[in-house]
């Protein structure tokens, strides 16, 4: 996604940031860090906090997206529609209220809890949670259709969320 972004040579009004955590099984343990240095909390908030319009996490293998999670931030949804909507023919527009499948606890867990407008992206599973953490989780099971579309789709994104003129919502 940021390699597009690049390319095509856009230039986003806010800042478009590519975090990459580790720990996320033990407790969050990278998100959470990164959040306490760079946002605070809730209660005791940085500046750097009301910045952040909003955190887009890619954390369920290389399925193809179908959506966002709202992660109870039903404010958010009618823009987040909105910004799906180009998206629709490609089957990449749901927007969906409850994780489907498995419960989720990822990384946008710790952006939430901070108050920070954070989703996951709803996604093909790809058998992904029978193989998730094991030898045979390897780069060979992606498919680069899905790798492509899914890159285009949170640069457009990150794109359109950085030239708003409003922040997405945060979560009420």
């Amino acid at each position: 996604a940021m390699r597009i972004l690049k390319r095509m040579g856009f230039k986003p009004q806010r800042a478009i940031r590519l975090i990459l955590f580790d720990g996320e099984e033990y407790g969050l343990l990278g998100s959470r860090a990164y959040v306490r240095k760079h946002f605070g909390t809730k209660a005791v908030s940085t500046p750097e906090h009301g910045k952040v319009s909003a955190v887009f996490n890619l954390d369920a293998g290389a399925g193809r997206i179908r959506g966002i999670y709202l992660a109870g931030n039903t404010q958010a949804e009618p823009e987040l529609r909105r910004l799906l909507q180009p998206w629709k023919s490609e089957g990449s527009a749901t927007i969906a209220h409850r994780y489907p499948g498995v419960g989720i606890y990822s990384d946008e867990v710790s952006f939430n809890f901070a108050g920070i407008p954070a989703f996951i992206f709803v996604q093909d599973p790809l058998d992904y949670w029978s193989r998730m953490h094991s030898t045979s989780d390897t780069f060979d099971k992606s498919w680069t259709p899905n790798l492509k579309h899914n890159a285009a789709l949170i640069a457009w994104l990150a794109l359109q969320t950085a030239n708003a003129k409003e922040k997405l919502p945060r979560r009420q």
